[in-house]
C-alpha cells in the first residue's frame, strides 16, 4: 500500500462523493481489494464509510500525518552553516596543492 491509496481514500471521504475525485476511482478500487473489504458505501450521488472504511479513515489520517512530520523534522534538522578545518603548515604544502 502506498501513500496516495491513503491520501486518496482520505480525500474522497472527507469530500463525500467520487465523482469529485474521480480520478481517484481506480485507486479506491485496489485499495479495496488490497484491505479485502469494502471501506465505501455508494449511494446515487455520494459515498459513506462502511465501519471499517470509517476505522481505516482514521487511520490513514494519522499515518499522513505521520509521513509529513517525518519530511518536516528532515527538512528543518538540515545542517547549514560553514565549516572551517584546521591544518598544519607541513600538511597544507602537500594537501593545498
Amino acid at each position: 500500500m502506498e501513500l496516495h491509496h491513503l491520501r486518496s481514500f482520505v480525500r474522497v471521504v472527507e469530500a463525500g462523493s467520487i465523482a469529485s475525485c474521480s480520478d481517484d476511482e481506480p485507486t479506491l478500487a485496489e485499495l479495496e481489494r488490497e484491505v479485502g473489504t469494502r471501506l465505501l458505501e455508494r449511494r446515487e450521488a455520494s459515498v459513506t464509510p462502511t465501519d471499517a472504511g470509517f476505522r481505516f479513515f482514521r487511520e490513514a489520517q494519522k499515518s499522513l500525518r505521520h509521513a509529513e512530520l517525518a519530511v518536516q523534522s528532515t527538512r528543518h534538522s538540515q545542517l547549514q552553516g560553514q565549516v572551517s578545518v584546521g591544518i598544519p603548515p607541513t600538511i597544507a604544502v602537500v594537501l593545498g596543492v
